[in-house]
């Protein structure tokens, strides 16, 4: 089983580390390794709080820019020790940021669908934090790793503006029966405008101290019989966002990584996940795309 990989801090003193998961087998011959090395690093120019109504993203905020927020995570500026919450993936336990070093499958090494895949949007549960009592905790940092390919072609050298939502849900079916879509449990985030972004594999620390980015609060049956899951989280990828309609990306998937990493103490999830890949229409088909 591979995941994505995301990786959130929230202000109640913890770093969340959020992760995707690829387990079908349609998909599996397709994997290929990407090097930690040839992973580049990009702040957000601006960001902008989101709730998504009815299956659209509505502004919560203005627009803030670089210099009204802390660029990098963990928030150092605030003073507060941060721990982590949630976190399937390759980062330091006692500062959430990436290490490569740290063994995931082959030391360093990361996985994607190659850069034909496109995949602009997809949701994964969180079946528990570290700890309960960070259940309903505003996030506080984020650090999360994309792959970019705008015309979907290898080493062609495009770039496309990249618009990033990502947004947190109380709940999700780990039964495919897509509930991360409905309105009613979807809590809120972010969305973040990195400007043109060139084609190949990006991570990025944010800071969202203050913005208010809720954690799911209350598990609840996912569909399995005795089977609880906290909430989720879904991930958008987009070339623009005007304040109402949001223009998806023309090619880009979340990186992924071996579960082998997998520890309660740090937060679980499930191995399924939606991914609009099939086709790609900015909706999930609970029959066709949840994997």
């Amino acid at each position: 089983m591979v995941r994505g990989k995301l990786f959130l801090a929230v202000a109640a003193g913890a770093i969340l580390c959020a992760s995707f998961a690829y387990a079908d087998g349609r998909k599996a011959q397709q994997l290929q390794a990407v090097d930690a090395s040839q992973i580049r690093f990009v702040s957000p120019k601006r960001m902008m709080k989101v709730r998504m109504v009815n299956g659209r993203l509505i502004p919560l905020s203005p627009w803030i820019e670089l210099g009204d927020f802390a660029p990098a995570g963990p928030c150092d500026n605030t003073g507060a020790t941060e721990t982590l919450v949630f976190s399937h993936a390759p980062v330091n336990a006692d500062t959430g940021a990436f290490d490569s070093t740290v063994q995931v499958c082959a030391a360093g090494s990361l996985f994607w669908f190659g850069a034909a895949y496109h995949n602009p949007y997809y949701a994964n549960d969180i079946a528990s934090l570290s700890d309960p009592s960070f259940n309903g905790a505003n996030v506080n940092s984020l650090t999360h790793f994309w792959g970019w390919n705008p015309n979907q072609v290898a080493n062609d050298g495009d770039s496309q503006n990249c618009v990033i939502a990502i947004l947190t849900t109380e709940a999700f079916d780990a039964e495919c029966q897509d509930v991360h879509e409905d309105s009613a449990v979807v809590l809120g985030g972010v969305i973040l405008d990195y400007g043109n972004v060139a084609e190949g594999v990006w991570g990025s620390s944010v800071c969202l101290d203050g913005l208010e980015f809720p954690l799911p609060s209350t598990p609840a049956d996912d569909g399995t019989p005795g089977t609880e899951l906290l909430g989720g989280y879904v991930v958008l990828y987009g070339q623009a966002f005007d304040g109402t309609t949001f223009t998806f990306a023309t090619g880009a998937q979340p990186m992924l990584w071996h579960n082998a990493l997998n520890n309660p103490q740090v937060g679980d999830s499930t191995s399924v996940q939606f991914d609009d890949d099939n086709p790609t229409d900015g909706d999930h088909d609970p029959t066709l795309e949840c994997y």
